[in-house]
C-alpha cells in the first residue's frame, strides 16, 4: 500500500518535483525505509524512479509539443534551462534540442 500511494503521488502530481524526503514524509516513513520498500517491491530505488519519470515526461513534451525547451524546463520544475538540459543529457546522452531534432525527423520518414 505504501508503495502504490507513492506511485500515485509521482504520477498524479505530474508538474511537481518531488524528493525522496517529501514523499517519504507524505507516506509517513523514512526516506531509507521507502528506498528499501520501492527496491523490494519494484526493483529499483525510488531516486532512479523518479528520475526515470522525469527523462519520460521530458521526452513526452519534447516529441508531442510545440513548447520551447525553456518553457518544458518551467513546466517541469527545473530552475533554469541549463539545469534541465544537464539532467536530460546526463540520462539521453543528447541534449534536448537535440533529441527532438531526432524524433521529428524520424517523424518525417
Amino acid at each position: 500500500p505504501t508503495v502504490k500511494r507513492t506511485l500515485e503521488l509521482l504520477h498524479s502530481e505530474v508538474n511537481t518535483r518531488h524528493t525522496v524526503d517529501d514523499l517519504s514524509a507524505a507516506v509517513h516513513l523514512s526516506g531509507s525505509h521507502l528506498n528499501r520498500l520501492f527496491r523490494t517491491n519494484l526493483g529499483i530505488s525510488i531516486g532512479s524512479y523518479i528520475r526515470a519519470l522525469y527523462i519520460d515526461r521530458a521526452k513526452y513534451f519534447l516529441r508531442e509539443t510545440n513548447d520551447s525547451v525553456t518553457e518544458i524546463a518551467e513546466k517541469m520544475g527545473f530552475d533554469t534551462i541549463h539545469n534541465f538540459s544537464m539532467f536530460f543529457k546526463n540520462f539521453t546522452k543528447m541534449s534536448p534540442a537535440e533529441f527532438r531534432k531526432l524524433v521529428h525527423d524520424k517523424k518525417k520518414r
